[in-house]
């Protein structure tokens, strides 16, 4: 399910608090992806909901992009050689 504007909320606040209680700003982005993952095992689809999540921190857009975007492809692998160009 697509996260509400409450869940969405929610979700802000308990990063905020999140912040409060850990000090390194790498443990912060761990703890951010593990609140993620805790999301999404509670129902919610997290990839659907990255629109409304995005904006708040710059660590949660990081943890978001680094789970859903999706991968550039090489396009240089689907081009035919051609020896006379």
């Amino acid at each position: 399910m697509q996260m509400t504007d409450h869940d969405i909320t929610f979700f802000h606040e308990l990063f905020d608090n999140l912040k409060t209680y850990v000090e390194k700003k790498t443990d912060l982005e761990e703890a951010v992806d593990q609140l993620i993952d805790l999301f999404e095992d509670h129902g919610y689809d997290m990839e659907e909901s990255v629109l409304g999540l995005r904006g708040y921190s710059r660590i949660i857009d990081l943890a978001l992009e680094a789970k859903y975007e999706p991968e550039e492809e090489d396009d240089e692998e689907d081009e035919i050689y051609d020896p006379n160009y």
